[in-house]
């Protein structure tokens, strides 16, 4: 159904629903997950709708591309799969069940990688062939399927654009609302809420608060980055992807009290009790962040001796 939505340009409902009606009237045939035609519909169908040999030739090359296509990224992530078992948790992590969501799941994981190295490889040509081929595939891949590791996707390819200095594009808009889409669709659609209770929830918070951060949005970077504290606390996981969340946690709250000293002060008191966390276990944390802890410890203490009243008793 996937290949058949991406040769017709269809909706995969759509495409599934007329699919359905075909193999009620015993048009097609389902062996596993494929379809086929039906021996002696087929035979009626190249009388009737045999196209000259030209075009003939021009679909069959078109479909044989795009099934290469598709086994050739579901091969690769399998590879990476095996190869790596933090990717293999991360997956499982995203629920991706069905042939529709592996197929696109394994398409946006090979794109992520092909962009990552266009990027690095600093060809300014060849960073703008990849963002060419990674929208119109990411066109494809979201009409085709409304799984949340789609949008999550999308999000961090168009940062790894975006960050790549020779474009000097902004795609900020989009990659806010990629991150809304995959957090809204986790929390409202029943089939994905289970991801809410895994790492990589945790993960997608802590890097849709960092980018709001990153960009300003201070009070909603307070939000999400609360919410990836909390999902990982209650795994009871507590990494250094979580010191390093906390830590942007803390300048945000920092941010919000310099802001408005005198009505703000219930964060400088958040932003202290973090900071006391970041220090009490300072040998888990990487260099950058030991590093801010250092510089933000030294700020606070300044505050608070300025200010006898932040000093809690």
């Amino acid at each position: 159904i996937t290949t058949l939505c991406i040769l017709t340009k269809g909706i995969y409902p759509q495409v599934q629903a007329v699919v359905n009606i075909l193999t009620n009237y015993l048009i097609l045939e389902k062996r596993g997950s494929k379809y086929y035609i039906n021996n002696f519909a087929e035979k009626y169908i190249i009388n009737k709708f045999l196209p000259d040999s030209v075009e003939y030739e021009r679909l069959s090359r078109e479909i044989v591309e795009r099934q290469n296509e598709v086994t050739r990224s579901l091969n690769q992530m399998e590879s990476d799969r095996q190869n790596r078992p933090e990717l293999s948790k991360i997956m499982s992590d995203w629920d991706i069940i069905s042939d529709a969501d592996k197929i696109n799941a394994a398409k946006m994981y090979q794109i992520y990688g092909e962009v990552k190295r266009k990027c690095e490889s600093a060809s300014l040509m060849s960073v703008d062939e990849a963002i060419d081929s990674f929208l119109q595939n990411c066109r494809e891949s979201e009409s085709i399927t409304a799984h949340p590791f789609i949008k999550y996707q999308k999000a961090r390819i168009l940062q790894l654009i975006e960050n790549y200095p020779a474009l000097r594009r902004d795609y900020s808009e989009e990659i806010i609302k990629a991150y809304q889409d995959t957090t809204y669709v986790i929390k409202v659609v029943d089939q994905y809420s289970g991801i809410q209770t895994t790492k990589s929830y945790a993960a997608l918070l802590w890097m849709y608060g960092q980018y709001l951060y990153s960009h300003n949005q201070i009070k909603e970077s307070i939000q999400k980055l609360e919410e990836s504290k909390t999902a990982s606390e209650q795994l009871k996981i507590t990494d250094r992807e979580y010191f390093k969340c906390i830590s942007i946690l803390c300048d945000a709250y920092l941010k919000c009290f310099d802001e408005d000293k005198n009505n703000n002060k219930s964060y400088f008191f958040k932003a202290s009790e973090i900071n006391d966390i970041l220090e009490k276990n300072i040998r888990k944390l990487d260099g950058s962040t030991k590093k801010y802890t250092a510089q933000r410890t030294q700020k606070i203490n300044k505050i608070k001796c300025n200010n006898p009243d932040l000093i809690k008793k």
